[in-house]
């Protein structure tokens, strides 16, 4: 696993600009041995910080009940202090409301039928 992590930032480096997307972080954080997760930051850490390259990691769990550790990669003077990361890189995501869903369904179907109207 660690040789899949070092040529997947070997293949990021090389195409830039580029995008790693690690959907459910928290999944493999928690189940990957911790040789794999010290692998990972340490490539982290070898990222130039004006590379053009995208981290984007998306976690199922909300982010208080995410490992300290984990979050720390995504935050400033952390754990990774040379990757320049300030805490506006974590953004949380929460479902919708009910209220809010049938309010974006009604708001969208609306235009959809106006629109047809007009055909």
């Amino acid at each position: 696993m660690e040789a899949s992590l070092i040529h997947s930032f070997h293949e990021l480096k090389r195409h830039k600009p580029s995008v790693m997307y690690l959907p459910h972080m928290d999944v493999w954080w928690r189940t990957v041995p911790e040789l794999v997760r010290s692998t990972f930051v340490n490539l982290l850490s070898d990222l130039n910080p004006h590379d053009s390259i995208l981290l984007l990691a998306t976690a199922d769990d909300c982010l208080d009940n995410l490992d300290e550790d984990l979050v720390a990669l995504f935050r400033t003077g952390l754990t990774i202090t040379s990757l320049n990361i300030s805490p506006s890189n974590i953004i949380e995501i929460r479902s919708p409301t009910n209220v809010k869903r049938i309010i974006f369904l009604v708001s969208h179907w609306t235009l959809m039928f106006s629109l047809t109207l007009h055909l």
